[in-house]
């Protein structure tokens, strides 16, 4: 038997032959291949069926640290919500100095006669 293997990127073709004895040279390695691995996975099974992964110690470990990284987290969560009421807050207060301040300048610009094109406060100031 032959296999033909044809590339047209590179305009080029292969031909593997698979005779009864080549066929045979690479069905013995591989069945010793696959039979060992088996007998690997086997063995490590039927040792330990009722061990873990980890040892318990070092599961407890990582659970207590796992545990005291939450606490932390919590911790540093409620910070950050606290904190960004604080600013939301702070901005609110600037916001409404802000409005103040274009209510103050149109009135001083009605007070002045000064030319209202000069002086927009309707308008947001450019960036």
């Amino acid at each position: 038997m032959e296999i033909i293997v044809v590339s047209r990127a590179r305009a080029r073709t292969w031909r593997f032959g698979l005779g009864p004895t080549r066929l045979s040279s690479w069905l013995v390695p591989m069945a010793f291949l696959f039979g060992f691995g088996g007998l690997m996975f086997a063995a490590g099974f039927w040792m330990h069926p009722t061990a873990g992964l980890l040892p318990e110690q070092v599961a407890e470990h990582w659970q207590k640290d796992m545990a005291a990284q939450r606490t932390e987290l919590d911790k540093v969560r409620q910070q950050t919500q606290e904190e960004g009421r604080a600013l939301a807050r702070r901005i609110a207060l600037l916001d409404a100095q802000v409005v103040r301040l274009d209510a103050a300048g149109s009135r001083m610009v009605k007070i002045a006669h000064i030319d209202p094109s000069e002086f927009s406060f309707d308008k947001d100031p450019p960036v």
